[in-house]
């Protein structure tokens, strides 16, 4: 009975120390200064200096922030009835965000926020080609799903609504015609600009984001700990790290961000922030992410990071 228990605890002694990731120490990682302490639930920078951040509590209050200094101070432009969940800007700096009861604003460069849209869905991701194309994922749990096709003339022409059975969480496109989402069991790819869509062959997880730092090489992460990738545009998607493992299953992931093909972040619960330089294959774990935080997203530009979360939180960060 004796060497029994010892061989079971040397499988556990194992087991945990297989997901042991080494830990990388950063140059720089700073605390932001934000004027709330809601969740912080997305971030987009436009620039080296010029940002912008949604957040709020769920059915109570949302808001709208923006940075000038490279995402070191933000600053509360806009207070809205409910949380705010996604922000992005396309290429010509109009920057577009989205949320719960449907609210979607644009901010014009120079000019203030503007109410779009009210419609009593659950928003949870936007993505805007230009001021002429975008899509709106949303839904709730089972059953309400949904795409919001805007254009193609211009913005504000709300085209095409499709259901879908589960909730879409995240929107990607590489050009107005090549869309990518996921959701809740769900990996789909739209080559029309969203009017027709096909469904991967995955659906283990709760797929919660899904990113393309180029147009054939694409990344998925679930909360379950699942990462899928795509080297062909989305037509095929293969498991290159299987979700439910030992220690991370309890740490869910919420977002992913390529720089480029090979190097690459997820961002999930309890402060995991990982990084990866090949693709995929082998992870760190970033050694000042604090536990007491959730992250909701990561955002990477220039060598520079930005990754937020619950209790206001918005951190800055430099290999």
């Amino acid at each position: 009975m004796k060497n029994v228990n010892r061989w079971g605890l040397l499988m556990v002694v194992c087991a945990g120390w297989a997901c042991t990731k080494p830990q990388v120490e950063l140059n720089l990682w700073q605390k932001a200064q934000v004027p709330n302490a809601a969740e912080i639930t997305s971030l987009w920078m436009l620039d080296d200096s010029t940002g912008y951040a949604t957040g709020g509590l769920s059915w109570e209050v949302g808001y709208l922030y923006s940075t000038r200094d490279g995402g070191f101070q933000w600053q509360q432009d806009t207070v809205v009835r409910h949380k705010m969940e996604c922000v992005m800007a396309d290429s010509a700096g109009h920057v577009y965000a989205v949320g719960q009861s449907g609210i979607c604003w644009e901010r014009p460069p120079g000019v203030g926020w503007i109410k779009y849209r009210e419609d009593y869905r659950w928003h949870h991701s936007c993505f805007m080609t230009g001021a002429d194309k975008g899509l709106i994922v949303s839904g709730e749990s089972f059953g309400e799903g949904q795409v919001r096709v805007l254009g193609p003339e211009f913005f504000w022409q709300q085209d095409t609504i499709l259901e879908f059975p589960n909730q879409l969480q995240s929107v990607w496109a590489t050009d107005a015609q090549h869309w990518h989402a996921c959701g809740l069991g769900w990996v789909i790819r739209s080559d029309d600009g969203g009017y027709s869509w096909e469904r991967a062959r995955v659906s283990d997880d709760f797929f919660s984001d899904v990113h393309f730092p180029d147009a054939q090489t694409g990344y998925i992460c679930g909360h379950s700990g699942t990462i899928l990738k795509t080297t062909d545009g989305g037509k095929e998607w293969r498991v290159i790290r299987k979700g439910g493992s030992i220690r991370p299953r309890l740490r869910r992931f919420n977002a992913i961000w390529f720089e480029t093909p090979e190097k690459g972040w997820v961002a999930g619960a309890n402060g995991l922030l990982w990084r990866t330089t090949d693709g995929g294959a082998h992870w760190s774990e970033i050694k000042e992410a604090p536990t007491n935080v959730d992250f909701a997203e990561v955002f990477v530009r220039n060598g520079r990071g930005w990754v937020c979360g619950t209790e206001g939180s918005i951190f800055v960060f430099e290999e």
